[in-house]
């Protein structure tokens, strides 16, 4: 869903990350979290937060293109 969203906005390159980045992230439970929103038990939108001394930071999300009109990204951040 992530590089859909770079894709449906004309990211750059250097905005696409590889399935590894994101398996390396996501390793440190410590640190990184994956917070996902679900319609009719399907994820349509995911993102992924990290940790550190007590701060919470945004980093990385995407959402499915047939669920973007139920704005499910904005779910997560208020949850």
């Amino acid at each position: 869903m992530y590089s859909e969203t770079m894709r449906r906005l004309s990211a750059p390159e250097s905005y696409f990350f590889g399935h590894g980045y994101f398996e390396r992230l996501l390793s440190d439970r410590r640190h990184f979290h994956l917070l996902v929103a679900l319609w009719q038990g399907q994820v349509v939108s995911g993102a992924i937060f990290g940790l550190c001394d007590g701060i919470c930071q945004y980093h990385l999300s995407g959402t499915n293109e047939t669920a973007r009109w139920r704005a499910p990204n904005k779910l997560i951040l208020d949850a």
